[in-house]
């Protein structure tokens, strides 16, 4: 087993037992209904690659010498007879926070666009709105559904909240710093994800170059900065970095945060539902407003750009869908988008090498990611 994979498995099992336990409950309260209210938190968390939790961890190995990948701490000498730490914990319960944390972004996204699935399953308001006809409930169905599935991704913030007030850390100077840039990324997050609801309402215009600029805004408050530059600094301060050396990351964290997400948009288009989890072309039919649509619009023909314009965030047929795909590809939207993406993990590649320290978890996340499929 890699080392990267043993630690998304460390912190798989962590967070089935944070969702698994009620101690944020009063002792006293009889926790009746806990495991009908959690079991959907559970099954999303039973998938997922776990990519910021392992940014948090590059980020904290980069700064945290002789670290292996074990949760043992095993002392031996160097040659000078002194006693060394050949192993050092990872910080697996800060990487349960920043995926609790993703959890509950998930499933408020999803209610926000109305998804039916994630992860190939239910979307967690369509699982509640099942509970509700299982348990024979009264009223409107769908409403319980939505009113539960938000309850849940509040649940779920204020868990990552109290996870990671016990994350792991080398002094209490980084962990205020850490603590600092998690609530900031969390707050930020919902400010992009405003940005890209009202992107949604907001009619095409003929200012081209506006709406791509509009896109990378949504883009790296919403995505970017939360998926990469953001837990890579948070591993940073919690292993002791100075505030230089964490802004120093972002060279890092913001290129490939931006490609990361490029190559996610371009997934919602073209990417397998067998391997992305998401419906095929669903950002299409939900009429996200990504780079990819304003590179389009802005290199398609007028009859093109007409049709687009007249069926984004509409329900498609996989005919219609497969027309768009293709007028993005033949227009040479597809190839500018893919440059992009080419052109910001350069950057990244070229940042990482000017290090001074390495990790081995960032080389395997950096690799990972450019060879990204689903």
């Amino acid at each position: 087993m890699t080392s990267l994979a043993e630690y998304r498995v460390m912190v798989d099992n962590r967070l089935q037992q944070s969702i698994a336990s009620s101690n944020w409950l009063e002792a006293a309260v009889p926790a009746e209904f806990c495991s009908e209210f959690l079991d959907p938190a559970q099954s999303l968390l039973a998938h997922g690659k776990r990519t910021r939790a392992a940014f948090l961890a590059a980020g904290w190995q980069l700064f945290t010498p002789n670290t292996e990948f074990s949760a043992v701490v095993d002392a031996k000498s160097d040659k000078s007879g002194k006693s060394r730490s050949t192993h050092a914990i990872l910080p697996v319960t800060a990487g349960t926070a920043v995926e609790l944390y993703q959890a509950s972004a998930l499933i408020h996204d999803d209610i926000i666009d109305a998804a039916l699935s994630r992860r190939g399953l239910p979307a967690t308001h369509i699982a509640f709105t099942n509970t509700h006809e299982t348990a024979e409930l009264t009223g409107d169905a769908a409403k319980f559904g939505l009113n539960s599935a938000i309850l849940l991704g509040d649940l779920l913030l204020s868990l990552a909240a109290l996870t990671f007030a016990q994350a792991e850390h080398t002094s209490n100077e980084g962990f205020a710093v850490a603590t600092t840039l998690f609530h900031r990324m969390t707050a930020e997050v919902a400010y992009g994800q405003y940005l890209d609801n009202r992107r949604e309402f907001t009619a095409f215009s003929q200012e081209f170059d506006a709406d791509i600029a509009q896109a990378y805004r949504v883009l790296y408050h919403k995505s970017a900065r939360y998926s990469v530059d953001c837990p890579l600094k948070i591993g940073a301060a919690l292993a002791g970095a100075t505030q230089e050396e964490i802004a120093q990351l972002s060279a890092i964290g913001i290129p490939l945060g931006e490609a990361f997400q490029l190559r996610d948009d371009q997934l919602g288009v073209f990417g397998d539902e067998s391997a992305t989890g998401k419906p095929s072309g669903g950002d299409l039919i939900e009429g996200k407003r990504t780079v990819l649509l304003g590179l389009t619009r802005k290199m398609a023909d007028p009859d093109e750009q007409q049709f687009l314009d007249a069926h984004i965030g509409k329900p498609l047929s996989a005919a219609e869908i497969t027309q768009i795909r293709q007028i993005i590809k033949s227009c040479g939207a597809d190839a500018a988008h893919e440059a992009m993406i080419t052109e910001r993990e350069q950057q990244a590649s070229q940042a990482i090498e000017r290090l001074p320290q390495q990790s081995e978890i960032l080389q395997e996340l950096f690799t990972q990611l450019s060879a990204r499929i689903a």
